[in-house]
Formats: C-alpha cells, structure tokens, sequence
C-alpha cells in the first residue's frame, strides 16, 4: 500500500491529553470533596452520639437511601435519616441547614438536651 493512502486512525499531541486529565479531573473534583465532606459529618454524628450518649434519644444514622447521583456513580452510600444532639440552643438552626447540605437526601434531626437535662454532661 503506497504511503499516501494510509490512514492514520488516533493521533494526538501532549497538550491534547493534558488538556482531557485535566478536565475529567475538574469534572470529578467537586464530587470527591463532597463525599470528604459527608464522611467528616458521618464522624462527627458519631462523636457528638457518643458524647449525649445518655439521653434517651435515638442518635443515629440510618443508610438505606439512594445518594445523589454525582457522588452515587463514585459508590457514596446514601443515608435516610440523621438524628444528632448539639449542646447549644443557637447551634441547632447552622448544624441542620449544613446537614441538609451535605445529604440532600436525608430527612435531618438535630435537638438539644434542653433545660431539664440533669445527666453526665449538664452544666453545673
């Protein structure tokens, strides 16, 4: 076959790949942040259920639900219900807008001890 008529089928230059690792990696940042965000929170819903762990609430967090899309194709587990005590009355309202941020997907509890609350970690 003369040189002239030969195909070439995939040609591409170092720029061309660097320009494509770079999208996907822009493309598949945001997603990752998310679910380090969602796992830190997952951490601190366990800590904060271990320190109240003397109230008679349940503090937990129940999986079951499908998670968002962007973070499921990653393998993120969707959660279908947190339920968290804080200790400040003034938290409640940051701690729950920032959960329901984090899982869209969840129904989001977050009470406090109230003023009736004589166990280990009342104020004295």
């Amino acid at each position: 076959m003369p040189a002239a008529l030969k195909r070439r089928w995939f040609a591409y230059r170092l720029r061309t790949l660097f320009v494509v690792v770079t999208a996907i990696g822009l493309g598949v940042f945001p997603p990752l942040k998310w679910i380090m965000e969602r796992r830190a929170a997952l951490a601190w819903v366990g800590a904060q259920a271990a320190y109240w762990h003397d109230l008679p609430v349940s503090q937990r967090t129940l999986f079951g639900s499908p998670a968002p899309w962007p973070i499921r194709i990653l393998g993120e587990a969707g959660v279908e219900r947190i339920s968290v005590v804080v200790e400040k009355e003034d938290e409640v309202a940051g701690k729950k807008q920032q959960l329901e941020r984090l899982f869209p997907e969840a129904d989001v509890m977050v009470l406090t001890p109230g003023p009736g609350y004589v166990g280990q970690h009342a104020p004295q």
